[in-house]
């Protein structure tokens, strides 16, 4: 049973709101959970048995995406494809579960399968419903950074003002 607002995008990796603290998250299955909304990060202990990623962010129209905050972004996102991928249930939420934790999971979705970063922001679109009004991933500056992420089998060459880090995820400098 689920006690907390969240859908799956891929197996063991799901979006959704911010949960509250207390046991919900625990009860829910989850043992990892991302918090990517910068108001709301909550010490681990909050959250009773399950690790906390803490990958504060902002979507207020007053900080631009930095290349510092992206690296946030990528950092909890090689934790979640570290999770997932040995069999662990993780929940990546921010205030609505719509554009923070958006691109946490699409960059994880690039890590896991190696999409293209348009069919990661494809499936976090497609799997994670609009919620309070809103459409997922309509942060045009997430959805950017997301768009220039090759398929890393078809990497080719990088852009000058971006840089290939050792997973082959391509990240502005």
């Amino acid at each position: 049973m689920l006690f907390v607002e969240a859908d799956e995008i891929a197996p063991n990796l799901w979006q959704g709101s911010y949960p509250g603290t207390g046991t919900a998250v625990k009860a829910s299955g989850f043992s990892m959970l991302v918090l990517c909304a910068e108001e709301f990060q909550d010490p681990a202990e909050d959250f009773p048995g399950v690790e906390v990623v803490h990958a504060a962010n902002y979507d207020d129209g007053q900080h631009n995406l930095t290349p510092e905050l992206l690296t946030v972004a990528v950092t909890a996102a090689h934790r979640v494809k570290d999770a997932v991928e040995k069999g662990r249930k993780v929940l990546v939420t921010c205030r609505m579960g719509i554009n923070r934790s958006g691109l946490v999971t699409a960059f994880a979705l690039h890590l896991i399968y190696g999409w293209a970063g348009a069919a990661c922001v494809a499936r976090v679109k497609k799997m994670r419903h609009r919620y309070q009004g809103f459409e997922p991933l309509h942060n045009w500056e997430f959805v950017s950074a997301l768009k220039r992420l090759p398929a890393r089998s078809q990497v080719k060459e990088v852009p000058p003002d971006w840089q290939q880090t050792p997973s082959g995820l391509i990240v502005p400098v």
